[in-house]
């Protein structure tokens, strides 16, 4: 039999301290540690960013595209103009969020030229895509966008004045 397992476990007995008993009751025995740790840190941040938020991302008009109507029309619609047939729009502002257009009708369009229209958009549970031109001859841009949005609850029958909204189809 080998000494070296019998010196080892010597070795290691003699070098561990002793554990001391945990009798539960609380320590009567004074800290004798001290912190010789200073905080001589007489740092001030201040923040000096001087940047500006420029959010250059600008949401694309969701409806851009190319659609034939329900009475066989053909629309084209971009972010700077709504088209339809011969007439045309140009539009200033649009909402994803609430789905509307407001636009300037064309000085050269059949009905109301140089006037202001609104348009709204909806899609239906069935993913079909509706407009309802709910104003066509607002004074100015104000007015078309004060004009109060159609009703997308059944566009396929009613809710755009007293008429059913006009579905886009995707060419």
């Amino acid at each position: 039999m080998s000494r070296t397992p019998l010196f080892l476990a010597f070795l290691l007995a003699a070098c561990t301290p002793p554990i001391a008993e945990d009798t539960g009751k609380g320590d009567t025995a004074a800290d004798a540690d001290t912190d010789t740790d200073t905080d001589t840190d007489t740092d001030t941040d201040t923040d000096t960013d001087t940047d500006t938020d420029t959010d250059t991302d600008v949401d694309t008009l969701a409806i851009v595209g190319t659609y034939t109507d329900s009475w066989g029309g053909t629309h084209d619609i971009t972010e700077a103009m709504w088209t339809q047939g011969s007439d045309s729009y140009a539009i200033s502002q649009y909402e994803n969020t609430t789905m509307f257009v407001i636009a300037q009708n064309a000085a050269t369009n059949a009905y109301n030229p140089s006037l202001w229209s609104r348009f709204d958009w909806t899609v239906d549970n069935t993913s079909r895509l509706w407009y309802c031109q709910v104003a066509y001859a607002a004074a100015d841009e104000s007015a078309a966008l004060a004009t109060p949005a159609a009703d997308p609850t059944d566009p396929s029958t009613t809710g755009c004045s007293s008429f059913s909204w006009t579905e886009l189809i995707a060419l």
